[in-house]
């Protein structure tokens, strides 16, 4: 079974993150250069439990 489901999403995608945020993802980190050079990715993560 999952216990936790991820994802990325751009890191100036304040709407994006607002809607996860709702669905209840936390912060848990960046990926540097995710979308390429100097576009950063905020990774979010939600317990399923």
């Amino acid at each position: 079974s999952c216990d936790v489901m991820s994802l990325e999403v751009r890191i100036d995608n304040d709407v994006a993150q607002h809607v996860y945020r709702n669905l209840g993802f936390q912060n848990g980190g960046k990926r540097k250069n995710y979308y390429g050079e100097g576009e950063d990715a905020l990774v979010m993560w939600v317990n399923l439990k």
